[in-house]
């Protein structure tokens, strides 16, 4: 795949996802029967899935890069993966503006 997605970060205002700079990138449309609500929820969960994507590569990367067998591996786990791990965590679970 040669063409690369639309830099992050993205941003939403209603149903309407966009770029700063870039102007708007997707339009969620409003389901027919669950209304507005549920319409802006996905906009949120797509701006965050999009937004985190790359610290979420990352973390994967680096357990399975992990070596569980080698000396220090607790210390590497507790130092670098834990840390890492919760960081990606945090930015999955937090609201977009």
């Amino acid at each position: 795949m040669s063409a690369k997605p639309t830099p992050v970060p993205w941003n939403h205002e209603g149903q309407y996802i966009f770029v700063a700079g870039r102007g708007i990138i997707a339009i969620c449309p409003t389901p027919q029967k669950t209304g507005v609500f549920e319409c802006s929820r996905n906009v949120e969960f797509i701006v965050r899935a999009v937004n985190n994507f790359d610290a979420l590569v990352e973390a994967c990367k680096a357990v399975e890069a992990w070596q569980a067998d080698k000396p220090l591996a607790y210390v590497y786990f507790e130092k670098v993966l834990r840390p890492m791990l919760r960081e990606t965590i945090k930015l999955a679970e937090e609201e977009t503006p």
